[in-house]
Order: C-alpha cells, then structure tokens, then sequence
C-alpha cells in the first residue's frame, strides 16, 4: 500500500513545507512535553510554578487530544 501527496507548486507551499517537516512538528511536540514533563517531575518549584506548569502540561494534551493528535516517540 502507498500513499502519495500531491501539491501544486508554488500555491500550495506552505502545505507543502507542513507535509515535509511533519516529523520534525512531531519531534518538538514530543521534546517541549518532556521538557514540561521534566519540569514538574524533577525541578525544585514553588506551588505557582508547579500548577502553571502543570495547567500548561494539561491545556497542551488536551488540545491536542481535540485536534485528534497522539504524539508517541
């Protein structure tokens, strides 16, 4: 089985450029989560810091989750 994208160049260029840096979006989603993920698991916060990053962690999966997106490394 194949699948083949077809964009019509130079209009649709952005689209494009989404497609051919898909794994990279995929990487820095995963990457900034961990980074968050590090943050509230290892770093030494204060309460306010832990909930914001903690409201941020949840707000960013939550979104995500609306967008039907599941990033998996």
């Amino acid at each position: 089985m194949k699948g083949i994208l077809e964009f019509n160049l130079p209009e649709e260029h952005v689209d494009f450029e989404t497609a051919v840096k898909a794994s990279a979006y995929k990487t820095f989603v995963w990457e900034f989560d961990q980074w968050m993920r590090s943050k509230i698991k290892y770093e030494d916060l204060d309460k306010e810091q832990y909930e914001a990053f903690d409201l941020c962690r949840k707000n960013f999966w939550s979104i995500a989750q609306e967008n039907n997106i599941t990033i998996e490394p």
